[in-house]
């Protein structure tokens, strides 16, 4: 029996080392999915009225984020992919509460966007593959209107507002700018010492532009000192 047994893991040896010498893989290739947000436990804490951008690694790949809202309102959320995707909302519970699609047998609509009423609580966005494919990205962006008069959320000398990702506080007198067409910058007038501005974007061009609305713009420089505004205000405006 042990003679018999010594002969067959010697054959299967022999037939293995055969395939794999001939170049034949007859086992599937491991894939390993080494995103942390595979589950609501694990979700990434998000912003409302911003973008996520996320990648698929494997085949029926699943990404989870959560958010939290202090208040009711109207949430709206929009979907783009280069394949097939879901992207569903579910509550505290896990249960969804709607679910839209791009690019699959469900819709083919290269996008796709949702807007309902929401009470306040903790949600989930899960996002999950609906296409073939493994290695692909995905965007989802979030817009969110408080119900009733908005709180207004102050911030050194400004009023922090939706969409606002930082702002600059003026060191010594320095220009606002415009950039043109050319790619050149035209100055608009002088900024003093002392003033903050809301940057609602940021170029890289001319060692980094903070856009401050209106076509406008205030270089980057030892002039200026920049701040993004902390998790807890950004709250207070969900």
């Amino acid at each position: 029996m042990k003679k018999l047994f010594g002969r067959t893991v010697l054959s299967f040896c022999i037939i293995l080392g055969l395939l794999l010498a001939n170049g034949h893989a007859f086992l599937a290739d491991t894939v390993i999915d080494f995103d942390k947000n595979t589950s609501t436990k694990e979700a990434e804490a998000i912003n409302l009225n911003t973008e996520v951008n996320g990648y698929f690694e494997v085949k029926k790949d699943k990404d989870f984020y959560k958010f939290t809202l202090n208040s009711d309102g109207k949430l709206t959320f929009k979907l783009t992919s280069e394949e097939g995707t879901y992207l569903s909302l579910l509550n505290e519970d896990k249960n969804v509460l709607k679910t839209i699609s791009v690019r699959t047998w469900q819709s083919v609509l290269e996008y796709s966007s949702f807007t309902l009423n929401i009470k306040k609580g903790t949600y989930y966005f899960q996002v999950e593959t609906g296409g073939t494919m493994d290695g692909y990205s995905y965007d989802f962006s979030t817009e969110f209107v408080r119900k009733g008069n908005p709180i207004k959320v102050m911030w050194g000398k400004t009023e922090l507002k939706v969409g606002q990702i930082g702002k600059v506080t003026i060191l010594s007198d320095t220009s606002l700018v415009k950039l043109n067409n050319d790619g050149t910058l035209t100055t608009v007038r002088t900024l003093k010492k002392g003033e903050e501005y809301r940057v609602y974007s940021y170029k890289g061009q001319h060692n980094g532009l903070y856009g401050v609305g209106g076509g406008n713009f205030i270089q980057k420089n030892q002039n200026v000192k920049y701040e993004t505004p902390s998790k807890a205000k950004l709250a207070l405006l969900q």
